[in-house]
């Protein structure tokens, strides 16, 4: 073990939080106050800072984490063991993306450049596995009731509208919402599409929702990302399995993005460690 690394996951995330995301937004925001306030007291013309609100709220958050990641990666990549997992994390938290950007680039001076790639050699080799006691052999996901909480909430409210009406006119038609309503929430509780599955983990592989049993053998690039376009609001986990690329919701589930990496390297780490012990 390398003495130098004694910073954990979590420590190294918090400074990256304190030191990257916290200051690009909050310093954004305050050079705008600054702009503004100025524009109050007539020291600059209104014009001056209507031009500088795109430029403080987009191109300074950009250029300083662009400045501030690299100087990060340095120390947390030297100073922490799992670089993986701290990796995973930093992207699921915004601290860093997946790819390093052109101006994150453009900063780094030779030296700073040189030392990532020594550093970069970590990557390849597996982070330190610690096993869970409080984690079972399987761990099952089903499709969650609260989707249904939505469409049962609004023919509520279509129903009450509609008794209301039909006891001012007393039109038999008028319990025709009523009616869907009671039929809808008959049809979920008997339906019971919680129990559903979604996906499975265990110390063997997963398996899932129209997803065969896939061995960890064969499973590689596992990485949790956030959607593009549309689905820009939701994280999936991605992996490599012998049919190609497949991505799994895991909004879907309901579960923090950072606690389903822990789970997932979990059950990889148990496989790992039973395919050594053959």
């Amino acid at each position: 073990m390398n003495q130098q690394e004694t910073v954990s996951v979590e420590k190294a995330l918090k400074k990256g939080r304190s030191t990257i995301t916290v200051p690009a937004s909050v310093g954004s925001k305050a050079i705008l106050g600054i702009f503004i306030l100025f524009s109050v007291f007539k020291v600059i013309p209104w014009q001056v800072t209507l031009y500088a609100i795109p430029v403080v709220l987009l191109v300074f958050p950009w250029v300083y984490k662009s400045r501030m990641i690299t100087k990060w990666k340095l120390w947390a990549y030297e100073y922490c063991a799992n670089v993986h997992e701290l990796k995973a994390k930093a992207i699921m938290q915004g601290i860093i993306t997946e790819t390093p950007g052109f101006l994150e680039e453009w900063f780094q001076n030779s030296a700073e450049k040189q030392q990532l790639k020594i550093l970069q050699q970590k990557f390849a080799v597996p982070d330190r596995f610690i096993d869970r006691p409080d984690v079972p052999p399987e761990t099952i996901f089903y499709f969650p009731r609260k989707k249904h909480l939505l469409p049962i909430t609004l023919l509520g409210i279509a129903s009450v509208i509609s008794a209301i009406a039909f006891c001012l006119t007393g039109r038999v038609v008028s319990l025709i919402i009523p009616a869907i309503t009671v039929c809808f929430i008959l049809f979920v509780v008997f339906r019971r599409r919680e129990d559903i599955i979604y996906l499975v983990l265990t110390e063997k592989g997963m398996e899932g929702f129209e997803l065969p049993f896939t061995s960890w053998a064969v499973i590689s690039r596992e990485r949790i990302i956030r959607g593009e376009g549309e689905d820009s609001d939701y994280f999936y986990w991605v992996f490599d399995g012998p049919d190609g690329e497949k991505r799994v919701c895991i909004d879907t589930i309901e579960m923090k993005p950072a606690d389903f990496y822990d789970l997932v390297k979990i059950y990889r780490g148990r496989f790992e460690k039973q395919r050594e012990e053959l």
